[in-house]
């Protein structure tokens, strides 16, 4: 019953801030499964856990 909300809220900073990152090519990471699945569903931005960053790093992707 809050996902309205929760969409509106999100327009407020977090979602513009998001899209502009992810359209520069930046990163974007978010390490709560919800906080992930807010973020696409809310910007089209696939948010990464850190774990994903450290990994893709070590192995020099």
């Amino acid at each position: 019953g809050h996902a309205e909300m929760s969409m509106a809220l999100g327009e407020r900073e977090l979602f513009p801030k998001v899209r502009e990152a992810g359209a520069d090519g930046n990163a974007v990471i978010a390490d709560g499964f919800s906080c992930r699945t807010h973020i696409d569903q809310g910007t089209g931005v696939a948010p990464q856990h850190i774990a994903e960053i450290v990994r893709n790093v070590l192995k020099g992707n």
